[in-house]
Parts: structure tokens; sequence; C-alpha cells
């Protein structure tokens, strides 16, 4: 099992190991468990894009959290000791 799924792993990816470190890398120990979980997976594969409109809202709300969060910081520089 573990010789079938390891070049599945070794060539999946964009880097490319030699064989004495391919042999002993963890990519390799878990390749019988990362196969089943490359061939179904349960999320998608497309990227989650939110749309322009609730990104803008996003940012706008962190804004203004952000803001009263800083508003209401006070500094005390001995607090840490």
């Amino acid at each position: 099992m573990l010789a079938a799924c390891a070049p599945y792993v070794h060539f999946r990816g964009r880097v490319r190991h030699r064989f004495l470190r391919q042999i002993t890398d963890h990519s390799t120990f878990m390749a019988p468990i990362n196969v089943p979980m490359y061939a179904f997976p349960r999320m998608p594969a497309t990227p989650h894009l939110m749309p322009a409109d609730q990104l803008c809202t996003s940012n706008l709300m962190l804004r203004v959290v952000t803001r009263h969060l800083n508003a209401n910081v006070v500094a005390r520089p001995y607090a840490n000791r």
C-alpha cells in the first residue's frame, strides 16, 4: 500500500526531493492516509470567493470595530510587570 501511494504523493506537488529525503519525509509515511483524502474531498476544489459588496461591508465593519477598540484602550506602561 505504501509503495503504491508514495509515488502519487511525490508527483502530486511541485517540489521534488532527493530519493533519501523523500523516503524519510513525513509525506511518504502519511501517503496511505492522504491519498483517500485527496481522492474524496468533502470541500469542492474551487476557491471560495466572497462577492465584492460583502467584502466591502466586512472591511467597513472591521474598520469601525478596530477604531472603537483602539479608542477604548488605556495605555498602561507598567501593566505587564
